[in-house]
């Protein structure tokens, strides 16, 4: 099933995919995530969450969630199998 990207903020291209980060819906009507493109479509992947930024190496798809950068890994063309978090902001640091 395909779905717009409610506000793309960012792009990373891995393992032959177009990822995009969505941070949501300006009016909160629309959830943000992490989304593949295929077909000219964009499919949301389950269980993530929206981000401001992405980037990919090595086989790792890394996203800025507010003050945190997780890891995730193991794509297996539909979803990640794993996750951890690279980095925790300090809670005084702003978003």
């Amino acid at each position: 099933m395909g779905a717009e990207v409610p506000t793309p903020t960012a792009f990373a291209f891995g393992k032959g995919n177009v990822f995009v980060a969505g941070y949501g819906d300006p009016e909160g009507k629309a959830p943000g995530g992490i989304f593949v493109l295929r077909g000219g479509k964009a499919v949301q992947l389950r269980g993530m969450p929206g981000a401001a930024g992405l980037a990919w190496k090595n086989g790792t798809l890394y996203a800025t969630v507010s003050r945190t950068l997780l890891a995730f890994g193991g794509w297996n063309g539909s979803a990640f199998t794993t996750r951890r978090v690279v980095w925790s902001g300090l809670k005084r640091f702003t978003v």
